[in-house]
């Protein structure tokens, strides 16, 4: 129907958020710690494709057993699971003592976690792949 069906969807299911200067110092401080860890053309790729499973290497809250659940797995697979550990974690009340920097920390994780999950389902890549064997 020559896109009709992805322009409906996108009325009716995304709502248009402000690119604010939070959300901006967000990206910029996470994409600037990582390109000062990369101090070699190795750990540069690695950190490049890693596809999240970086973070529990990092962080020092004992998550790096949950690595073996995020790596091998393909792009698409590791971004819907992250999606879902965002979802969870949003989703539960935090702590009473969590500053107002956290919170904001908190929503940027969303709404980056959103897009990016809205990005792949409008490129198509995710509809596919819940469709093995019905595709031409």
């Amino acid at each position: 129907m020559l896109g009709l069906r992805d322009f409906l969807d996108s009325i009716f299911y995304v709502k248009p958020q402000a690119f604010t200067g939070s959300l901006r110092e967000f990206i910029f401080k996470e994409l600037k710690s990582k390109s000062e860890l990369a101090d070699d053309l190795d750990t540069a790729k690695e950190i490049s494709t890693a596809r999240g499973d970086w973070v529990l290497r990092v962080e020092e809250d004992g998550w790096a057993g949950l690595l073996k659940y995020v790596a091998g797995v393909d792009y698409d697979q590791s971004l819907i699971l992250w999606h879902i550990a965002t979802e969870l974690l949003y989703n539960q009340d935090p702590s009473t003592d969590s500053s107002s920097k956290d919170k904001e920390n908190r929503d940027n994780s969303k709404l980056l976690s959103d897009y990016m999950l809205l990005l792949d389902i409008m490129s198509g890549s995710i509809s596919q792949r819940c469709r093995p064997g019905l595709d031409p």
